[in-house]
């Protein structure tokens, strides 16, 4: 199989996961693209499906970032201010203390605190 049909059956469950999204009115949409992705993984079909990391960085990450904050009001933005900055400061250096401290006892650890630092982004969103 293709890139172009593993694509295209990505797509489809994108725009399955979107209508379902429009008929609710709190659908954790990034949650079930998340869980989706990861059965998909064990399908054979995509097995030899990669991402170079440039795509993630340049498509991906800034597409969720766009999505996140357009779907946040300016007017919830300055009420909530001083409770996103705190979250965003506290857990980011929480983040990296745990991570520094997971590392420098185990080395096995790491990697378990390392897949935790790729998920909490999407946690706070």
């Amino acid at each position: 199989m293709t890139i172009l049909h593993q694509l295209m059956i990505l797509l489809l469950v994108s725009i399955v996961v979107r209508m379902l999204d429009i008929k609710q009115k709190y659908f954790p949409v990034l949650v079930v693209l998340a869980l989706i992705g990861i059965g998909l993984s064990f399908i054979p079909i995509f097995s030899d499906f990669s991402v170079a990391s440039d795509v993630l960085y340049e498509v991906f990450i800034p597409g969720l970032l766009f999505v996140s904050a357009y779907q946040f009001s300016a007017k919830a933005f300055k009420s909530n201010a001083p409770v996103i900055m705190t979250l965003a400061t506290v857990g980011m250096l929480g983040t990296v203390f745990l991570l520094g401290i997971g590392i420098y006892y185990t080395w096995r650890c790491g990697c378990f605190f390392g897949l935790f630092q790729a998920i909490k982004p999407s946690f706070f969103l």
